[in-house]
């Protein structure tokens, strides 16, 4: 409670100080200007850390802003359990090329506000964005941003997002909520007025609740297609279990450039804690979902404990420091050193593992006006490294890659009633090419691409939800090509991709995924309201999807549930009028239509029902 009044407390004074007189007005009462996105400029952590020159505008675009969940990012596909805000992961799993020991519990990485990703605005004036999107069956999720100038070279910046969503299976209400997520980002950076010194920082900060359901609990007269009657059918854990994930992060990067353009200092460090917590409250009724329970029972097999509580308390800690050369015009190197420390406590307090890593590292590049090289490596105390090359152009991109990274703490120790694992996995190995190109012929574009890994060592999650490594080396591949053309008013976007694995014993993947777009788009009532309206549908080959498990929040293989190819389509029309866009969309309007009742994003757990939806994304400039 505490925290929630600290929040609207806080983003209430914020919006007040938005009509005060502020240090950073660049012009006198004489002269009128337009304030827009022009005037709030901004840039990305990474446009910093490449020295880049590159300045961003807030987007106004109406393409795509329908697709506000996650799981819709095009040329990126997802498995969740069907609401906004439960638990996901990529279906295509690409190995992760950071070497170092990671925390490794990231279900809930793409709902997290990550330092890389926030915006550090220049504003010439006070900016404020509120977005709002009424999903179906009682989802939402509010974003508020707000970004003012302190100084003229001094910013600072406040993002909240917060949802919720409703059970649709097996509710007795609609306020019976199946997510309750917070999300918090407090950044600011300051350039001395010669800009020989800058700094970046900020406070990253997410509270996500869950309250797990199981999945649909099939009777035993039920078929496929009699599992969607939503809120009349069981789930096995009704009302029993809760998962709590709370995350803290303090980043701050800074550069000093004693000689101008030619050298530079650099320095970054980020704390991170993050907090796992599960409430499995009917024990003696459950007992039966979680496979590896190891709990006291009595002479007929019944748990002792009415219920299972535990956490794990993760902390991550990085130092680094390192120089900048400007060797010329278009060569550039950066290197440095990095201190990494990280341990995980758990139960009451109780020490699980814990370590100490070193790293040197380098990246070289050249940039020409229409073509831009990298080559970087990075090698750590505990023989992790990692080894990377990239080549682009106006029409190609070429990127190589090679590593070997340590186990992570969740992957190497997990203590519970319910599930528990002490490993002492080898290094997880990887090799990967990707290329994409380019083309343009009047009004159409294609942009093929490939990507190819070579993965040893990988670990998943068997059958009975325990972690394991194989070491035999698996092969994943995949192949796209993204095409936008238009007739007029017409527009058509498609996408479509082929993938496959050398194993399905370990990885399992849709062989075929594609999306397509098609709408008519025009401005209207003398061009002052631009609109687009039209159809989106989505379509994957059936697979084998991984089953979800609460107690660890984990994917894992099962054999025995196909995720069926279903055709989902979704009406949209979209409005944006100057700076501001609003969308109204009916989801899956397609059921009914088709040969199956409704379809499964994950086993048991369905995808959305019909349900009419919209959403605005309102700018505020001054």
């Amino acid at each position: 409670m505490i925290t929630r009044r600290f929040f609207l407390s806080f983003f209430i004074g914020m919006i007040c100080l938005k009509g005060t007189q502020v240090s950073a007005q660049i012009l006198d009462d004489s002269t009128k200007m337009v304030y827009g996105v022009k005037t709030s400029p901004y840039q990305l952590l990474s446009d910093v850390k490449l020295a880049s020159n590159r300045i961003r505008t807030v987007d106004t675009l109406l393409e795509g802003i329908e697709n506000y969940q996650f799981n819709l990012i095009e040329g990126v596909h997802y498995q969740d359990l069907g609401l906004l805000f439960t638990a996901i992961t990529p279906t295509f799993r690409w190995a992760d090329h950071r070497p170092g020991t990671g925390i490794g519990q990231t279900t809930l990485d793409l709902y997290a506000f990550q330092p890389e990703n926030v915006r550090y605005f220049d504003t010439r004036s006070p900016f404020s964005r509120v977005s709002y999107v009424q999903g179906g069956k009682q989802q939402n999720i509010l974003t508020t941003e707000f970004s003012r100038p302190i100084l003229p070279n001094w910013n600072f910046t406040f993002l909240y997002r917060r949802s919720t969503a409703a059970r649709q299976v097996a509710a007795r209400s609609n306020r019976e909520r199946q997510t309750d997520h917070h999300s918090l980002a407090l950044n600011s950076h300051y350039i001395s007025k010669d800009k020989s010194y800058k700094i970046y920082g900020g406070y990253y900060h997410l509270r996500h609740k869950m309250f797990e359901t199981g999945g649909i609990r099939p009777g035993p007269n039920d078929t496929r297609d009699s599992l969607f009657d939503y809120k009349l059918e069981r789930v096995r854990l009704a009302d029993t279990a809760i998962n709590i994930e709370t995350r803290h992060q303090w980043h701050v990067y800074q550069e000093w450039r004693p000689g101008g353009k030619l050298f530079f200092l650099f320095h970054e460090f980020s704390r991170s804690r993050q907090l796992n917590s599960y409430d499995e409250r009917n024990l003696r009724q459950n007992v039966g979902f979680y496979p590896l329970a190891n709990v006291g029972r009595d002479s007929l097999g019944v748990p002792l404990a009415t219920n299972s509580q535990f956490y794990h308390h993760y902390s991550l800690m990085e130092n680094q420091l390192g120089i900048g050369l400007q060797l010329n015009e278009a060569w550039r190197l950066r290197a440095g050193l990095k201190l990494r420390s990280g341990a995980l406590r758990y139960r009451f307090e109780q020490k699980g593992p814990s370590f100490r890593e070193q790293f040197v590292y380098a990246k070289l590049s050249r940039a020409r006006e229409n073509s831009q090289a990298e080559a970087s490596g990075e090698l750590g105390s505990n023989g992790d490294f990692k080894l990377g090359a990239e080549f682009q152009t106006d029409r190609w991109l070429l990127e190589i890659q090679q590593s070997s990274v340590s186990p992570a703490l969740f992957e190497r120790f997990f203590d519970s009633d319910l599930i528990a694992w002490n490993n002492n996995f080898s290094k997880k190995n990887s090799s990967s090419v990707s290329a994409k190109g380019r083309f343009r012929w009047g009004r159409t574009s294609l942009i093929p691409g490939l990507r190819l890994q070579l993965l040893d060592n990988m670990i998943y999650f068997d059958t009975l939800s325990q972690i394991r490594q194989w070491d035999p080396t698996v092969s994943i591949w995949q192949a796209g090509v993204q095409a936008k053309t238009n007739l007029g008013n017409w527009q058509f976007h498609l996408y479509g991709q082929a993938a496959g694995s050398s194993t399905l014993q370990v990885l399992r993947i849709p062989s075929i995924l594609t999306h397509a777009r098609i709408f008519y788009a025009n401005k209207v009532f003398k061009k002052t309201l631009s609109i687009e309206t039209g159809v989106s549908l989505r379509w994957m080959s059936s697979y084998q999807g991984y089953q979800y498990m609460p107690a660890t929040m984990q994917f894992y293989l099962q054999n025995s549930f196909d995720i069926q190819g279903y055709l989902l389509a979704d009406v949209f029309l979209n409005f944006r009028v100057r700076s501001s866009t609003i969308f109204f969309k009916v989801c899956h309007a397609n059921q009914g239509l088709m040969a199956e009742r409704g379809y499964f994003v994950s086993p048991y757990y369905t995808g959305q029902q019909r349900a009419f939806e919209f959403g605005f994304n309102w700018l505020f400039f001054d």
